[in-house]
């Protein structure tokens, strides 16, 4: 079968499944005939979509990047896509958990076809941002994506949500100037937007205050999406105010997502190693900042929201490590794997999450971390079927915390592990203890006694079985075949068959992992004193209004474009 006549077929599925759902809205009034074709356009959107993705997946890992154009037009002028191997796995994980969270969402019966429609409209853009290879085309594609999310976070309806999605709508597009400003400015420089041919134009010429900043301006507005320090402050409230599964669908996807069409645009600058080496600071101190925030939150969505910044700080981290090493060292390589393994896994877990702990808010009807008491009991006196949600919990829980023989335990090691001897090691070291003392607090809400809930007043939630066995089978799939998967990864990759060497098991890692349960358990034991509950009550009361917002993308585009120059001059 030729690979150009399939290539776009996973992409255009969810968006002509988003027609076909559009059709079953506007003939509502006929029940049955909307009920078919809601279900027949979705199922067949995601079904046709994994096909074909797994279709391309295997003959790219058969001939490596595959690159097209739309149009009859010159290849500086047409639209550019490239098939990549990392970036068709991290679809291939979209899709798998844009479906969890829509049979999640699907079992409450509310606003179904709408949640449907914005939902394979997001999966069409997340494929378009991945692949794309040229920059207007990047743009609108990220404009998409951003739009979808700003609607679902909103869908709830809630007036706390709406105002989460105008900070993040407005937050967004402040920054979205700068990259269209980055992107005129390329195209005054290059005559193109096209990827390979500003690579060729750009290449040995000296750097210049106008490439600089144009650069600094597109990173900036990418990484922005991403959440990466200090370009966050959007987050927390989007994440925690939006639907359960829109949290999962965000924290598990959406945000991992630029960082990934990032990746082919840094490396078109000689100076990427530079841009690298930034980045990777700002995930360690991303990671370090945000787990604190998260320690001291009592409400659990924030909590979890907080947590999906930490760990964009370890995957940004790696990522950057990996553009200053650059791709074409064997260390660069395993780096960028180690953050696409931990994008994979983090992505399980922290949907997984965001779903079980959705069902406890909703069962119990308490968000407030503290106040949640008997969660286990209320969970199974409302449907033993509930017995899902709490092993979905605690595997992802484990997860997250990096416990051994968890998947979370082998993607924090492969990049802590990589920073041995540097600052950054112990940062991810102390961000490791806040997290074990965040789920030790959160996990608390099971087994802290309270009043026995009289069963007519619980809530009876119908309880997501499907969503709960795909993500628990992934998750423990992805924790036994660990190893198979990191090499495979690489080897496919890189078309590398270097080994990571690094033994999981051995007693250096065994005693790092003991020693942050010890003193993370010690950290939420110390919650009980006075000063420490006082010092978290003040960091969990911090907020950051609109305009600071705004002022960090200012101030992130120039910091980082005078860094950027700085070190150009120390260079040469």
């Amino acid at each position: 079968m030729n690979l150009e006549s399939i290539a776009f077929i996973f992409l255009m599925a969810p968006l002509l499944a988003s027609g076909f759902l559009l059709l079953a809205k506007t003939v509502h009034h006929h029940e049955r005939l909307s009920f078919v074709i809601y279900y027949l356009s979705t199922i067949s959107g995601f079904l046709i979509s994994l096909f074909f993705t797994i279709l391309v997946l295997t003959k790219v890992n058969q001939r490596g990047p595959v690159s097209f154009y739309i149009g009859a037009h010159h290849s500086e002028v047409a639209i550019s896509y490239t098939f990549s191997l990392d970036g068709l796995i991290i679809f291939f994980v979209a899709l798998f958990i844009s479906f969890t969270s829509w049979a999640y969402n699907d079992r409450k019966k509310t606003k179904q076809i709408e949640f449907s429609i914005i939902l394979m409209i997001q999966l069409f853009s997340i494929g378009a941002t991945l692949f794309t290879r040229d920059l207007f085309n990047l743009f609108v594609a990220l404009e998409i994506m951003g739009i979808t999310s700003y609607v679902l976070i909103a869908f709830s309806s809630k007036v706390r949500s709406s105002v989460a999605s105008l900070y993040y709508l407005l937050s967004s597009s402040a920054a979205m100037i700068f990259f269209l400003l980055g992107t005129y400015l390329i195209y005054r420089l290059t005559g193109s937007l096209n990827y390979h041919q500003i690579r060729e134009t750009l290449k040995g010429t000296a750097m210049s205050p106008a490439t600089v900043f144009a650069a600094s301006s597109i990173i900036v507005a990418i990484l922005m999406r991403s959440a990466l320090f200090p370009l966050h402050f959007w987050l927390p409230n989007a994440h925690a105010m939006a639907m359960h599964p829109v949290s999962a669908i965000l924290s598990g996807i959406l945000i991992k997502i630029p960082l990934i069409a990032l990746t082919p645009f840094v490396q078109l600058f000689d100076f990427s190693q530079s841009i690298g080496t930034v980045i990777k600071i700002l995930g360690a101190l991303s990671a370090f900042f945000a787990v604190i925030f998260a320690f001291c939150q009592s409400d659990i969505k924030k909590l979890l929201a907080y947590h999906s910044i930490s760990q964009m700080g370890y995957i940004t981290a790696a990522w950057g490590y990996a553009m200053e090493l650059s791709l074409a060292t064997e260390a660069g390589r395993i780096l960028y794997t180690a953050s696409i393994l931990h994008i994979i896994f983090h992505a399980l877990f922290k949907s997984t999450l965001f779903l079980s702990c959705g069902t406890i808010i909703d069962v119990t009807a308490q968000r407030n971390v503290y106040k949640n008491r008997n969660a286990a009991r209320i969970l199974i006196s409302a449907d033993r079927k509930h017995l899902l949600t709490i092993i979905a919990f605690f595997l992802s829980a484990l997860s997250i915390t990096a416990i051994p023989f968890f998947n979370g335990y082998y993607s924090k090691n492969l990049i802590t592990s990589s920073f041995h001897h540097q600052w950054i090691y112990t940062i991810l070291f102390i961000t490791g203890v806040f997290t074990t003392a965040s789920f030790l607090k959160l996990s608390a809400i099971f087994f802290r006694p309270g009043p026995v809930e009289n069963t007519q007043t619980i809530r009876k939630e119908k309880v997501p079985v499907l969503s709960y066995v795909l993500l628990i089978a992934a998750l423990t799939v992805t924790a036994v075949y660990h190893s198979p998967i990191i090499t495979g990864l690489l080897s496919s990759v890189f078309s590398s068959q270097s080994d990571i060497h690094l033994e999981f098991y051995e007693s250096e890692i065994w005693m790092k992992s003991v020693t942050t349960i010890i003193i993370g358990t010690i950290l939420y034991i110390s919650i009980r004193s006075r000063t420490i509950s006082h010092l978290m009550h003040l960091t969990e009361t911090v907020e950051v209004n609109l305009q600071s917002m705004l002022i960090s993308v200012i101030l992130s585009v120039t910091g980082l474009g005078i860094y950027l120059l700085v070190r150009g001059v120390i260079l040469i």
